[in-house]
């Protein structure tokens, strides 16, 4: 009787494992499964509250440190660029704002709650609306996929961020905050993501996806004209030749009629301040 009972105890306790196993391993199988999809999922809204409540106060913070440019002829062409691209994604939980800096950096910059800041100096190089659509597409990616906010929680941590909410230290933070996303290096897969993010975009958008490929042309080619480090769009982004080739062969598959924007880009580029010289 005694033995019977030892029996059934192990039984039970294989019987406890075997489930145990199995249930690690559709858990396993159903994350790989998540990531190989690689979709965007819904951030919690502790996350939305966080964005929310930290975009204004870099953009307090950008407009007290940096020359900001303000221009409507500008503003309202940037706007209708991110408008039609907006109309063809899903909903984002707050609304889309770009900041434009009159300094001759090649760059842009997405920062969490829907901010990206662009530099004059890469709207100088850009020779088309349609690129320009193409950089904001690459970058709108990054703001779908919450890249930024993933970095920055990860250097300075959710507690961290919490003490946004008041004091000077508060204040600091930000400033690190920004300095942190204006040297951002994302890796060779987030990059890619976004690219793909960005051709997609662009087909659905009617943008012929090679205007990619053209503008990450345009300023490779006249890479040699600046200083390296100035030409951060570029620096940032690697395999360079890699994503040229991927942006043309989706414009081939695609097959788009392009719609043009109704934006005179020369005029546009008129407005700056200050451009590179060629």
């Amino acid at each position: 009787m005694k033995k019977s009972f030892y029996i059934l105890k192990d039984l039970a306790i294989l019987f406890t494992a075997v489930l145990l196993m199995l249930f690690v391993g559709v858990g396993v199988t159903k994350l790989l499964k998540d990531r190989t999809k690689d979709k965007p999922r819904t951030a919690r809204p502790v996350t939305i509250f966080l964005e929310s409540t930290l975009k204004p106060l870099i953009i307090e913070n950008i407009h007290d440190y940096e020359p900001v440019l303000e221009i409507p002829e500008l503003d309202q062409s940037l706007d209708t660029i991110m408008d039609r691209l907006l109309s063809k994604t899903d909903p984002l939980p707050y609304d889309m704002e770009i900041l434009v800096l009159n300094l001759p950096v090649v760059n842009a910059i997405t920062f969490p709650g829907g901010l990206i800041v662009v530099y004059s100096g890469l709207i100088g190089r850009l020779e088309s609306a349609e690129e320009m659509a193409a950089v904001l597409a690459h970058e709108l990616g990054h703001v779908v996929y919450r890249d930024s906010m993933k970095n920055i929680t990860r250097q300075v941590g959710f507690a961290a961020l919490f003490s946004l909410f008041g004091g000077r230290g508060g204040r600091v933070l930000v400033q690190r905050i920004i300095r942190e996303a204006a040297n951002i290096h994302f890796s060779r897969s987030i990059e890619s993501r976004a690219d793909d993010f960005a051709l997609d975009l662009l087909a659905a958008a009617e943008i012929d996806p090679n205007k990619l490929g053209i503008a990450l042309t345009n300023l490779k080619h006249k890479k040699e004209f600046e200083q390296v480090k100035l030409l951060k769009y570029i620096d940032n982004h690697p395999e360079i030749n890699s994503r040229i080739k991927k942006a043309y062969e989706k414009s081939s598959l695609a097959a788009i009629d392009e719609k043009a924007f109704d934006i005179n880009w020369n005029e546009v580029k008129s407005l700056l301040p200050s451009v590179f010289s060629e």
